[in-house]
């Protein structure tokens, strides 16, 4: 199982990399223990403490997977207020549907997804350990599962854009020619054709590869062919993706009030 003590050096390396990124002069030393939080006098650092909330097991027999949830409380100097609540904003980032593999104490490798909350902050307060401060506080989620692939680490690309996916799935399908040879009492099967379908429930984002999308889908066409790539790093690595060549099949545009548009797109491989 990964520990609490990981989980606060994976929020504190991900704080301390976004405060690099932005050129700030801010570093921070997360703790996952109230003790070990209140009996360090370091004063060059901003120090957070997780708080582990209720968490859920995914009920699997036989497989190791499990929901861990955290409150993240950062009290905050009030000079440096505007800094850290700069940095907490843009963390969002890295937490939100981000996938890595984190190792246990054993080391046993767990497939890991974030998510995070917006950050709030309590307003000002005065506190024994700094002074005039602003506590600002954020939800953590965590998903882990160990020895899993997770959607997050499926990587679809068309034509070498990734393809943003709510889901998907990969579909063979195969016509078989049932038959009996003589003197044989069973009925057997051999394939006789296949095909491969891949079907995304996509967001309408406004870049160039969801124009072409919906211009496909709006205008339609003859010869619109996209390359197609996967990887997950399991089974194909990033540096030698699986790829094909492939045709829209069908599209939908969907649409409901107060949401993003949807776009559902069946691809299936092309001729040419």
């Amino acid at each position: 199982m990964i520990t609490n003590t990981k989980i606060a050096s994976i929020v504190e390396t991900r704080l301390n990399a976004v405060a690099t990124t932005l050129a700030l002069d801010i570093k921070f030393k997360i703790f996952a223990y109230a003790e070990d939080y209140y009996r360090d006098k370091t004063t060059n650092y901003v120090n957070g403490l997780i708080m582990e909330l209720p968490s859920s097991v995914v009920p699997i027999n036989g497989m190791n997977a499990y929901y861990a949830n955290y409150s993240l409380k950062i009290p905050t100097k009030w000079e440096n207020r505007d800094d850290v609540g700069m940095i907490l904003t843009e963390s969002i980032s890295s937490f939100r549907g981000v996938s890595s593999v984190e190792t246990d104490d054993n080391g046993v490798a767990f497939s890991c997804v974030s998510n995070c909350s917006m950050p709030a902050n309590e307003g000002a307060q005065i506190q024994a350990t700094v002074g005039k401060s602003i506590n600002f506080e954020m939800s953590l989620y965590f998903q882990l599962i160990e020895g899993g692939v997770l959607s997050n680490s499926c990587v679809w690309k068309l034509d070498g854009t990734q393809l943003l996916k709510i889901d998907g799935a990969t579909t063979r399908a195969k016509i078989l020619q049932t038959d009996n040879i003589a003197n044989d009492l069973e009925m057997k099967s051999y394939v006789s054709q296949q095909g491969l379908q891949f079907n995304f429930n996509s967001p309408y984002l406004s870049d160039a590869l969801h124009k072409s999308l919906v211009q496909d889908i709006m205008n339609g066409g003859f010869q619109e062919n996209y390359i197609l790539t996967y990887y997950d790093n399991v089974t194909y690595l990033e540096a030698s993706p699986k790829s094909w060549e492939v045709v829209l099949k069908t599209g939908s545009i969907n649409e409901q009030t107060g949401t993003i548009v949807m776009l559902a797109l069946e691809f299936v491989l092309s001729r040419s």
